[in-house]
């Protein structure tokens, strides 16, 4: 998007899903998408969440249209996603009244052997669940430091 000319500049067809093994074209409507700060490994993660409970992470860099991690551990629509300050955790919002926590582990490349695309390789491990909102969550967001995570639900 340039905000200057109000135009969109770039687009890219994301609607790709590994299942059982293969890449395969799919219809999926997403509601909330977030993109990591810079982290150490200097690459940028989009994360997008969708109805339904899944979450697609792509790199930045290679937006190839399929995504290097899906996450699907919620059933009802993923309402808001945030990276931590540093990068390396993302809490993910649901309709559940949830929000889970993922860790971004960095994994060896030849765990990856079939998939040379260059991109960094990596897996998002649940690390925590978040509970006792009385209705959906609705947003949330991280202290600067990334010690807290504040959240509001739809009940106010």
């Amino acid at each position: 998007w340039d905000a200057l000319e109000r135009r969109c500049v770039v687009t890219n067809d994301l609607g790709y899903s590994r299942l059982q093994g293969c890449l395969r074209r799919v219809r999926r409507r997403a509601v909330c998408m977030c993109i990591s700060p810079i982290g150490p490994e200097a690459d940028q993660w989009l994360s997008i969440g969708y109805r339904g409970g899944q979450v697609s992470m792509h790199a930045l860099s290679a937006l190839t249209g399929a995504p290097l991690v899906e996450l699907a551990d919620r059933q009802e629509d993923i309402t808001d996603l945030k990276f931590s300050p540093a990068g390396n955790i993302l809490a993910v919002a649901s309709g559940e009244r949830t929000i889970d926590l993922y860790a971004k582990w960095f994994a060896a490349h030849e765990l990856f052997a079939d998939d040379n695309d260059g991109a960094h390789k990596f897996v998002m491990q649940r690390v925590g669940v978040c509970t006792g909102h009385s209705s959906a969550v609705m947003h949330m967001d991280f202290s600067d430091d990334g010690v807290y995570l504040r959240s509001n639900d739809a009940s106010g």
